[in-house]
């Protein structure tokens, strides 16, 4: 996903239509596709019985990115007239969260 919209934040007027088609089709999957694998993830660890408490809680905090990410995108794009800024913040947004997960998968494979 960072490295997704860290390619959106580098597109500029030459790029292509196909060009920008095709970096936008390799992003979405990434920035779409974990929805599924994280839920049956947090299904699989929730206590017995609390499975529907667990999943329902996370999706207030998960999706609250979902409502506030575009009204802020919009008006950081009205602030500083910039999609690659924009762009550049997911990407640096989602690398943090990279950084600090992936020690938490190191760790629970041992």
């Amino acid at each position: 996903m960072a490295a997704g919209a860290a390619t959106l934040a580098m597109v500029d007027a030459r790029w292509s239509f196909a060009a920008l088609a095709a970096a936008s089709m390799l992003y979405g999957p990434t920035a779409i596709g974990w929805g599924g694998v994280f839920f049956a993830e947090l299904a699989r660890r929730a206590p017995p019985g609390k499975v529907g408490t667990v999943t329902g809680g996370t999706q207030v905090f998960t999706f609250s990115g979902a409502l506030l990410m575009p009204p802020l995108f919009s008006l950081l794009l009205a602030l500083f007239d910039s999609y690659a800024l924009n762009f550049a913040l997911l990407a640096g947004v989602s690398g943090a969260c990279c950084l600090i997960l992936l020690p938490m998968l190191r760790s629970e494979r041992r």
